[in-house]
């Protein structure tokens, strides 16, 4: 039987939800922008794939140790998803403004590709709690 440390379980449940909403983002996109690129779906899957691993391993920073100050699970994973998210845009700003220009039911305030980056932010935080809740023993890296 394997053995898994905290660590491991953690991260490994982070790319399992990570994962599912990947899925869900990856559907979403061909219902949503059929006309979209296809690269577009891929890259959505993969980005929150990416998130869900980087939330995995960073839930071992507890604390601030600059500011001495506590890192909650929901700022730490809000933190992560929008970052990544960020990046994401910046490189692929005109395929998400093409795809974002093809929803018609959205307000035209909201067709910005830069409205992505808080979808991003919800979806780190929401994996982040859910991860903690879960996997409470994983050591804290500032603390050796």
């Amino acid at each position: 039987m394997l053995k898994f440390t905290p660590l491991m379980s953690r991260t490994a449940i982070a790319k399992t939800l990570g994962f599912v909403a990947g899925l869900i983002g990856f559907f979403g996109t061909r219902m949503v922008a059929p006309t979209a690129d296809p690269m577009l779906a891929w890259a959505i899957l993969f980005l929150f794939l990416t998130i869900g691993g980087v939330i995995g391993v960073i839930g071992t920073v507890r604390r601030i140790p600059l500011f001495e100050i506590n890192f909650s699970p929901l700022l730490r994973g809000g933190f992560m998803g929008g970052w990544l998210t960020l990046v994401c845009v910046l490189f692929g700003y005109s395929m998400l403004s093409d795809a974002f220009k093809t929803i018609t039911y959205l307000p035209t305030f909201m067709q910005s590709p830069w409205w992505f980056i808080l979808d991003g932010v919800i979806v780190g935080a929401v994996i982040d709690v859910i991860a903690s809740k879960l996997i409470k023993d994983v050591p804290d890296l500032y603390n050796a």
